[in-house]
């Protein structure tokens, strides 16, 4: 299974910031980090459909406005079957990923 990185760039952390506080941050951005997330995802199942279908007589629908929506179409449809415990997972990652930048303003 591939791992992404989601980027924490816009949300502000503070070497001030409790670990209450940096917990609520990582809360409040879980639907941000599940919609990158699943265009990540997306965006790598259209480069493995793209891959498989190279030397298929079935062509990949190559316009970028079907490439979009089903990229758009994928991270909805991750951030709606997330399960508690992936929610759960991704959650501890931001926080963890908070507390870093915390500790390094420190």
């Amino acid at each position: 299974m591939k791992t992404f990185t989601v980027n924490l760039g816009d949300i502000s952390v503070e070497a001030s910031d409790t670990d209450d506080i940096l917990l609520q941050k990582a809360k409040n951005h879980l639907p941000q980090a599940l919609k990158r997330l699943g265009e990540k995802a997306g965006q790598e199942a259209w480069a493995t459909m793209e891959r498989g279908l190279r030397n298929s007589p079935l062509k990949p629908n190559n316009s970028s406005t079907g490439k979009a929506k089903f990229i758009r179409e994928a991270a909805t449809e991750f951030a709606k079957t997330a399960t508690a415990a992936e929610k759960k997972n991704i959650t501890e990652s931001i926080y963890e990923q908070l507390q870093q930048q915390r500790n390094a303003k420190a």
